[in-house]
């Protein structure tokens, strides 16, 4: 039940404000989901920190990997 509650909560704070209504399959199924695409979030904006602080202390090789990893991210725009 404890467990069920958490992903309840998880998924209100991600905008499913009608989780506490989902069946139990689904909120399981949407909890991962959500899960994954907020470790994707951090995995990223870990891996660019890591990137800035390459590109201060390397020079511009690593500016312009740090370049070239933005413009991926954001489709070229």
């Amino acid at each position: 039940m404890l467990q069920q509650r958490r992903m309840v909560s998880f998924l209100m704070s991600e905008g499913h404000p009608d989780a506490a209504h989902y069946p139990i399959a689904f909120l399981w199924s949407e909890a991962t989901i959500a899960q994954q695409r907020v470790n994707v979030q951090h995995a990223t904006t870990a891996s660019l920190m890591q990137s800035v602080i390459a590109t201060v202390l390397g020079g511009k090789e690593a500016h312009e990997a740090l370049r070239r990893t933005l413009k991926d991210l954001t489709d070229g725009l």
